[in-house]
């Protein structure tokens, strides 16, 4: 009785170390997928994206390889900055602005001030709380600008460190997930090996 309830014990650790090695190159596999365009872009590094390629794309989601550099005519500070705070100081800071690109107008967030007028990063759509806070409040002050936004921006920011971080992440659990395969089926195929027959 004792003998069968640690052999069922072992089988379903082992079973158990299977599993979650399984699931562990699943989940890599399921991020890998939902990931692909960013880590296009982040081996590819940035392309030059063509004026007329800009000025034509309405839907960002058409753009494959979103990870840009852009050149515009000039450049203007919107005046608007998002800053984050921890303790009373100021640890992150992004500008606002608006650079003009033949007759059209592309949102930039960067943490540079107005300086140059190409920038490089990821062309996104407007997020919600930036489409409020800055888009709405530019076109109800300068009604002109309406026409002139195009519907998307670029964020001018480490687009590279995520990737980074992912990819070690990423190492860390395919790692743990081959030894946990190979820990499982050394075990299903001896049970001697697992440490409480062994004691």
């Amino acid at each position: 009785m004792t003998q069968n309830l640690v052999r069922a014990t072992v089988d379903r650790s082992n079973r158990n170390v299977l599993l979650l090695a399984v699931a562990g190159i699943l989940g890599l596999l399921l991020a890998g997928a939902l990931s692909y365009r960013y880590y296009y872009c982040f081996f590819a590094g940035p392309r030059e994206m063509p004026r007329a390629e800009l000025l034509g794309t309405a839907d960002v989601a058409e753009v494959f390889h979103y990870y840009v550099s852009i050149a515009g005519d000039d450049v203007a500070d919107t005046g608007f900055t998002y800053e984050t705070t921890r303790n009373g100081r100021v640890v992150n800071s992004k500008n606002y602005l608006a650079l003009l690109v033949d007759d059209r107008v592309l949102l930039i967030e960067t943490p540079r001030m107005a300086i140059g007028t190409a920038f490089t990063g990821a062309l996104i759509d407007v997020p919600g709380d930036i489409q409020r806070e800055v888009v709405d409040v530019l076109v109800a002050e300068e009604p002109w600008l309406g026409e002139m936004l195009l519907p998307m921006m670029l964020r001018d920011n480490d687009f590279m460190v995520g990737g980074w971080f992912g990819l070690a992440g990423g190492a860390v659990v395919l790692g743990l997930s081959i030894f946990g395969l190979f820990l499982g089926l050394t075990r299903m195929s001896d049970p001697g090996r697992h440490q409480i027959l062994r004691a």
